[in-house]
């Protein structure tokens, strides 16, 4: 995935994490970081870098308060896997309603990657009407070098906007 120095991204679901920083000086990337915790937002907003391209913002992922088409790529780490939780059984809404306000403020051609705890096939119904594969997916098991996931494999996806 090549985007240009200056592209805007989101992270949905930024937590106290440290993503948004190494995106944004290792990429160039123009991040808007998101999280639906004012504390964890206060906390990241007051430790960050103020050279850095990055703003901090309270939003939920479900209902994101961006005009369509303002990113060229999206990031998730883990946010739909804590939607899942909310679901319930219930079919997905929750996690149907952040990939589909992913998708609306994706400019045309614009990525979502997707990391997950969840086989692809259990994603599959909810992504397929929304986005295609771009480079398959990568399977994180803890290999050497690698971060090791929150759970026994972690899927990332790359996923181009229909």
């Amino acid at each position: 995935l090549a985007l240009p120095p200056g592209a805007p991204a989101l992270e949905v679901g930024c937590g106290v994490g440290r993503l948004a920083d190494a995106l944004a000086s290792e990429f160039g990337l123009r991040l808007t970081a998101t999280d639906i915790s004012p504390t964890a937002i206060a906390r990241r907003a007051a430790a960050a870098d103020p050279a850095s391209f990055i703003t901090w913002a309270v939003a939920d992922a479900t209902a994101l308060p961006f005009p369509p088409g303002a990113f060229s790529l999206v990031i998730d780490k883990g946010t739909c896997d804590a939607l899942d939780c909310d679901d319930a059984g219930d079919g997905g809404t929750a996690v149907r309603a952040a990939l589909s306000e992913a998708a609306r403020v994706l400019s045309p051609g614009g990525a979502l990657v997707l990391a997950s705890c969840r086989d692809p096939a259990a994603r599959a119904g909810l992504v397929g009407p929304l986005f295609t594969t771009a480079a398959g997916v990568e399977v994180w098991g803890g290999e050497p070098g690698r971060p090791r996931p929150p759970c026994p494999e972690a899927y990332v996806y790359t996923l181009v906007l229909k």
